[in-house]
């Protein structure tokens, strides 16, 4: 009763097939469609007198769900490898290799897995990627979860301090690129 199929094509003879119109597409697909598509931004930047190519913030936030899905797994079979009765120690080790993760793939790379899907990248304030030392101090914030007992609730607060800082910063920055000298999140070309 709920469900719905109808064929793409109605028979109508032997050989003649009319096409029927497509169904709405779910909300997912829209959702997603929005998400990812990417958008032309070219307005100058009165700084720089570059093209203003900052990365839409759901595209930002939907980037680092995917770096926590690739770490979240990564730390799934680690724990299944060497047991989960670490403690603490688990605590330091997955904060730090979090740290790690972001900083190294934004220095190296300019971009992290999850960003690269989305098409976007991490550039300092001269245009090139960020140094080892900034990197750092553009990802300092993903080690605040580790904090024991309050550690999620900080993480919270600092992530909406960020996200805030982002939509209220002329060209998109959040404080965390701020700190690390003027880095900005930029669309791929």
């Amino acid at each position: 009763e709920g469900v719905v199929i109808r064929p793409l094509f109605v028979q109508l003879a032997p050989d003649a097939l009319v096409p029927q119109p497509p169904l709405p597409r779910p909300l997912t697909d829209r959702l997603l469609h929005t998400l990812l598509r990417r958008k032309e931004h070219r307005m100058t930047d009165s700084l720089t007198d570059r093209p203003n190519d900052t990365a839409p913030i759901l595209r930002r936030v939907a980037a680092r769900i995917i770096d926590g899905v690739i770490l979240a797994v990564l730390f799934s079979v680690l724990s299944s490898i060497f047991g989960s009765g670490f403690g603490s120690g688990w605590l330091v080790l997955g904060a730090a290799a979090t740290l790690a993760y972001f900083a190294l793939f934004d220095t190296y790379h300019g971009t992290t897995p999850g960003k690269r899907v989305l098409w976007l990248r991490v550039e300092g304030a001269d245009g090139a990627n960020l140094p080892l030392q900034q990197a750092v101090a553009r990802e300092a914030f993903t080690v605040v979860g580790a904090v024991p007992y309050i550690g999620p609730v900080l993480a919270l607060a600092v992530w909406i301090w960020i996200l805030v800082s982002i939509r209220q910063g002329p060209q998109g920055q959040g404080v965390h690129d701020r700190w690390a000298g003027g880095s900005r999140v930029l669309q791929s070309s």
